[in-house]
């Protein structure tokens, strides 16, 4: 027999589901606080539906999360994200989120990744409007650097901001492949990618790049 407790719970996140919206292409849409939405494929609605979801995060960086009942915490511990839910991973392993919306779990968005690929798949403000270009200090010219497995590679400084964020796409998809977010061109640069050099700190990278 459930318990008062167990009961109560079960009608809350049944009320919850009732809010949910499916659209005409099969994406379940579930409301959150604050206008936000998670979103869903209709296969995982049953799997996802197992669970209270609630809006986590901060600085435009948002993941849906529930407490876990206390049927599943053995599997999954006491919180989980529906990420996690939805792809099935086992703590310490990271989920890619393939168009940067942490919120948008559908099966087509999701990916399993080690950490530099995850890292690499991640959305970053740079003042010269560039992904891995930043001005070379008391320089009018531009360096530009890749992070990869913990350490930031060097990739040459430049002139010209545009060709220090070409010689970055072509690092980027060397490395990261069809995890690497470049930058707003990509045209047939092609750059020596094999004399690049590792850097342990960004006051190394300055003196190489002196």
């Amino acid at each position: 027999m459930i318990g008062p407790r167990k009961a109560y719970f079960q009608r809350k996140r049944a009320a919850f589901v009732a809010t949910w919206t499916t659209d005409a292409q099969g994406v379940v849409h579930i409301p959150l606080r604050d206008g936000f939405e998670a979103t869903v494929s209709e296969s995982k609605k049953e799997l996802a539906a197992q669970f209270t979801w609630v809006l986590h995060g901060s600085k435009g960086k948002y993941y849906a999360e529930s407490k876990v009942p206390e049927e599943h915490r053995e599997r999954l511990g006491q919180c989980t994200s529906l990420h996690r839910v939805v792809t099935g991973a086992s703590k310490g392993v990271e989920v890619d989120h393939k168009n940067g919306n942490s919120l948008d779990c559908t099966d087509g968005n999701l990916r399993i990744a080690s950490d530099s690929q995850n890292a690499s798949n991640r959305i970053y403000k740079n003042k010269t409007g560039f992904r891995g270009v930043s001005r070379i200090w008391k320089s009018e010219r531009f360096s530009a650097q890749i992070e990869y497995q913990g350490k930031t590679m060097y990739l040459g400084s430049f002139d010209e901001a545009s060709d220090a964020a070409r010689r970055y796409n072509d690092a980027a998809i060397k490395y990261f492949g069809e995890f690497a977010i470049i930058n707003q061109f990509y045209d047939d640069y092609e750059g020596d990618l094999d004399d690049l050099a590792f850097c342990d700190s960004y006051d190394e990278m300055e003196t190489m790049v002196a």
